[in-house]
């Protein structure tokens, strides 16, 4: 047991200070793009709330009676700047009540606390922030449900918008989110255990697996973070990616089945490499990728003005660029979260 607390108090520590740093560096990369912003913000928050505890678990001691007993609650922030990124990409009802209640929830929080430091002798302090800490956590779960619900509800309701990195970050924001609702799950578990145990292994066991999700939610985003890769230099000073898509959307040889990417390089007489390149530095893995996402978008279009009535979701899929059945609905359920008679139906 020994061994497993001095893990877990190095995890904790790795967790904050990992946090902390790439927080900092983010910051001094002067990012301009907001969702960038805003998960740089949600790795502040997780380290400041796994900082404190790492502190509590350590037993470190103050003089001061403030930084003794008051704990912040950082987490109640991070919901309403989650439920900002994933607005961004799909149209969620519940953002502005979920960033009005949090901000409420974290006002609130704070004066409840420094009215306690204030009116509370030390000896019952103690057991009073605790419970205080634990009342507004509880608190937090409404709101964290309505964000599960709201996403989990929209996922394939995503919003239009130019052809860039969305539809890519889509992809791992889903898989991101999925793992914070399994995460949301162990915190309930947690906080349930402390109630009827008055025991805390559980929730320290939480605040490790957070440490790792930190960690993890780090590295999913470091290509997009520094966004400077985003924004380079192609390898061809004279050939950009707005020249390339112009011509890709513009002559729509997408909807080209057979189209390959020497197709293209050959146009701007160039070697694949360099268009390789190009759409890499724009966020796509490769030329596969970046034209499947542009005959997924004709396929919205063409269901969006219901040429399904006159044709079924294969031949659709063949007048977007797709050769197989097969190919079409794997594409589109990869890009949109949902199958192409599914996205039909909703109300787009």
């Amino acid at each position: 047991m020994i061994i497993i607390n001095e893990i877990s108090k190095y995890v904790l520590f790795l967790g904050w200070f990992h946090g902390l740093i790439l927080s900092l560096v983010i910051c001094v990369n002067k990012p301009k793009h907001k969702i960038i912003n805003l998960l740089c913000l949600i790795v502040l928050l997780f380290s400041l709330d796994i900082l404190q505890d790492w502190i509590t678990f350590q037993g470190i001691k103050f003089s001061n009676r403030f930084l003794d007993f008051f704990n912040t609650p950082w987490y109640i922030l991070i919901p309403p700047a989650f439920i900002s990124i994933m607005s961004y990409f799909i149209r969620l009802r519940f953002k502005k009540v979920v960033i009005f209640f949090s901000i409420i929830l974290f006002i609130s929080s704070i004066v409840v606390k420094i009215t306690a430091l204030i009116a509370l002798p030390s000896d019952t302090l103690k057991n009073t922030m605790l419970r205080i800490n634990k009342f507004f956590e509880v608190a937090t779960f409404p709101i964290v449900v309505f964000i599960l619900y709201d996403v989990f509800g929209n996922f394939s309701n995503t919003k239009p918008h130019k052809i860039k990195l969305k539809e890519i970050l889509l992809q791992k924001l889903r898989l991101y989110f999925y793992v914070a609702s399994i995460l949301f799950l162990f915190w309930i578990a947690a906080i349930i255990v402390f109630f009827l145990t008055k025991k805390e292994y559980m929730y320290k066991v939480f605040k490790v697996f957070m440490s790792l999700y930190l960690y993890w939610t780090t590295y999913l985003f470091i290509d997009w973070l520094f966004y400077k890769k985003y924004k380079s230099k192609s390898l061809n000073q004279t050939l950009n990616f707005k020249e390339i898509n112009n011509y890709v959307l513009n002559n729509k040889i997408y909807t080209n089945p057979y189209l390959k990417i020497s197709d293209v390089s050959t146009v701007f007489k160039v070697s694949d490499r360099v268009i390789s390149e190009i759409l890499k530095e724009n966020g796509f893995k490769n030329f596969t990728e970046y034209i499947n996402i542009l005959r997924v978008r004709e396929a919205q279009g063409l269901l969006r003005k219901k040429v399904n009535r006159k044709h079924t979701i294969e031949h659709i899929g063949y007048l977007s660029g797709f050769l197989s059945k097969s190919n079409f609905f794997y594409s589109f359920k990869k890009i949109t979260g949902t199958t192409p008679s599914k996205w039909a139906k909703n109300d787009h």
